[in-house]
């Protein structure tokens, strides 16, 4: 087997390792601590914007990642690209249970301190979860948030590796993204081969040529 063969069979081996099914309402990024951000007139409603039918769940972000991803990753090819979208949509996945996602938020972003932007809460929450008009807007700044400064190591490292989903999703824990314990850890590991199996029996009924 050729080495780019066998890279696009690793990745689906580590991108599954990062996976889950349930909903993480309660995983917000934290990003600098402090007092939520936002002003009272930028409140949205919560508003569930997830599909409630998992294909068009999985079609539409995929979509959205593989047109947002070439405008901070013009220089990666086709192959690492893909990578990519699939490791940002196991995160959303993991986020949001697929589920329960609002206000076009997949990646469950928060404002803190003086960050502005539209913004809802949840219930039982002290958080102000970002809000956002179209899903691409919500992506795009996903995509902004993890290859900004703070994050871009963790992300330039997926980008060399695309096939260490795990290491990045450690990476972007210990640096604020979200909690970080053995605990979780095992938890996705556990979590693990339902996703991966999912996630290819929908690219290979869905996409194959």
């Amino acid at each position: 087997m050729s080495s780019r063969g066998f890279g696009a069979v690793l990745p689906w081996i580590a991108l599954a390792l990062l996976a889950g099914s349930r909903s993480r309402r309660d995983a917000a990024p934290a990003r600098t601590g402090g007092h939520p951000g936002g002003r009272p007139e930028d409140e949205r409603p919560e508003t569930r914007t997830a599909p409630h039918d998992p294909d068009e769940w999985m079609a539409t972000r995929l979509a959205s990642l593989r047109r947002v991803i070439p405008e901070f990753f013009p220089a990666a090819d086709a192959w690492t690209r893909e990578q990519l979208a699939r490791a940002f949509l196991t995160l959303f996945w993991r986020e949001t249970g697929r589920s329960a996602e609002f206000n076009n938020n997949p990646g469950n972003l928060t404002l803190w301190g003086n960050q502005p932007g539209h913004w809802h809460t949840l219930p039982n929450r002290d958080l102000h979860y970002r809000a956002y008009d179209s899903l691409d807007e919500g992506i795009r700044d996903f995509v902004r948030v993890i290859s900004s400064q703070h994050y871009r190591p963790a992300t330039d490292m997926l980008v060399h590796f695309p096939v260490n989903v795990v290491g990045w999703y450690e990476d972007l824990a210990l640096r604020g993204y979200s909690g970080h314990t053995p605990a979780k850890l095992e938890e996705i590991r556990r979590e693990a081969t339902n996703l991966r199996q999912r996630i290819e029996n929908w690219t290979r009924a869905h996409e194959a040529h």
